[in-house]
């Protein structure tokens, strides 16, 4: 979890809030949740934080026993609200890479918005249990080879040593000891 201060305008009751992460998957079902309220308090909102400044409201009640309105965009039937009197829970089936961002819940105090939670919802693509198939794969291949290539470079170096020692023995022809005793012969 990071803090954050977030300075939305001079109308926004926001002070230093824990943005919490919730992971999910492409098809799967993401829950946000927003707990901080300390009062009963009238007209509660979802609303995300997308590229910057590009913030659209998501959904809203009037009470937390009252009917849910979703706003254009998140009425898709992926977007459900509910609420109890302490928690604001947005539910979002289905969940694709659109639906990252980052959501806010909060809700209305003499007309002013004041913002509770921030969630930062991440759609992440499935890994195979953190194994990565291909690096695995590439990294047994590398090993094989710097194997292969080890072995041949021994053999080669073996083989230059032993032509150097064939080449030396021809080179030198095999010493002749002057004879110490000749024998003189004459022929008549």
């Amino acid at each position: 979890m990071a803090n954050v201060l977030l300075l939305l305008s001079s109308r926004v009751s926001v002070s230093a809030l824990r943005v919490k992460t919730v992971d999910s998957q492409p098809g799967k079902e993401a829950t946000l949740q927003c707990t901080n309220f300390s009062i009963g308090p009238l007209n509660i909102f979802w609303f995300k934080l997308t590229d910057g400044s590009d913030a659209s409201n998501v959904a809203s009640m009037s009470r937390p026993d009252s009917e849910v309105r979703l706003y254009e965009r998140f009425q898709n039937g992926k977007f459900n609200m509910s609420s109890n009197s302490t928690t604001l829970i947005l539910t979002i089936k289905g969940v694709d890479f659109s639906d990252s961002g980052l959501y806010f819940c909060g809700y209305r105090e003499n007309r002013y918005p004041v913002i509770c939670s921030a969630t930062s919802l991440m759609v992440k693509e499935k890994s195979n249990g953190g194994i990565m198939v291909i690096p695995l794969i590439l990294g047994a291949l590398i090993t094989a080879l710097i194997g292969v290539i080890t072995g041949l470079v021994v053999k080669i170096w073996k083989l230059q040593i032993e032509f150097q020692r064939v080449k030396r023995r021809r080179r030198t022809p095999p010493k002749k000891e002057p004879e110490s005793h000749p024998v003189y012969a004459a022929t008549r």
